[in-house]
């Protein structure tokens, strides 16, 4: 077991009270809408093999900006020294009704403090979301349930001014009751209690191009000439950007089904 101290504070004033962690741990200083939380860590940790696997994602609070919608799937991979990297796959929806399937890849950089990283991440496609969070497994048993936070961007005063988390399960169908108990807790700690929207994992909405496990672009290109939400588009070009990959441009030549 580890042990640690939970400070809630809002306006300067706080309050602890001692909780127990069962694995994984746990977040130092966390805020959103300037509620600061502080964990403090009594205990070093180092992140164990058996973190590595694939995990879903039942629940996540967006950031600002683009994010993965649903079908939300991690890999993590983690090697005999504790360094972790990651994978995700999920469907992002651009332009207010364009979907495609977004391909992630994720490296963790240790801290001075145990129990943070920097999260890098980047897309396979330019047009995806890069950057180097702070992050936090905040907690986990390794074998039902994860719970992350990660913050984009800070306030001037140190609070967090764009952060985004995930509850993951080793089951697409769900945490048990149990570990839903554990992690419902755990977002009250962070203050984000109602901030999360359920993650839905059904196959039948997966488009055809992430089943097969094309790359972004050529998922895009995909829907680009298909018939997809009633918009025909036509004169494709494809443009080769600095690292050779293809990127694909749209000419203003647009019509709807009906014109």
């Amino acid at each position: 077991m580890v042990f640690a101290t939970v400070y809630q504070g809002k306006r300067g004033k706080e309050f602890g009270e001692e909780v127990k962690e069962t694995s994984l741990h746990l977040v130092p200083v966390l805020s959103t809408l300037g509620v600061s939380v502080h964990l403090g860590l009594t205990a070093a940790f180092l992140i164990p093999v058996q973190y590595s696997g694939t995990w879903y994602a039942m629940a996540k609070k967006d950031p600002e900006g683009l994010f993965l919608q649903d079908n939300v799937v991690a890999q993590f991979t983690v090697d005999e020294n504790g360094q972790m990297s990651a994978t995700a796959k999920g469907r992002v929806r651009l332009f207010n009704n364009w979907d495609v399937c977004a391909d992630m890849i994720g490296s963790f950089t240790d801290t001075e403090d145990p129990a943070k990283f920097k999260m890098k991440y980047w897309g396979v496609a330019s047009f995806l979301q890069k950057g180097n969070d702070d992050h936090w497994v905040v907690d986990t048993d390794y074998d039902t349930y994860a719970l992350h936070y990660s913050c984009r961007q800070l306030n001037e005063d140190g609070t967090c001014a764009d952060s985004y988390s995930f509850v993951f399960s080793r089951d697409p169908k769900g945490l048990p009751p149990e570990a839903q108990k554990i992690v419902r807790q755990r977002q009250m700690d962070l203050c984000l209690d109602r901030k999360y929207r359920v993650i839905v994992h059904n196959e039948s909405e997966i488009l055809p191009c992430c089943k097969v496990g094309l790359l972004i672009t050529s998922c895009l290109e995909a829907l680009l000439r298909w018939e997809v939400f009633g918009i025909v588009i036509s004169d494709l070009e494809k443009v080769p950007d600095n690292n050779k990959n293809e990127n694909f441009v749209l000419n203003e030549n647009l019509k709807t089904k009906d014109s």
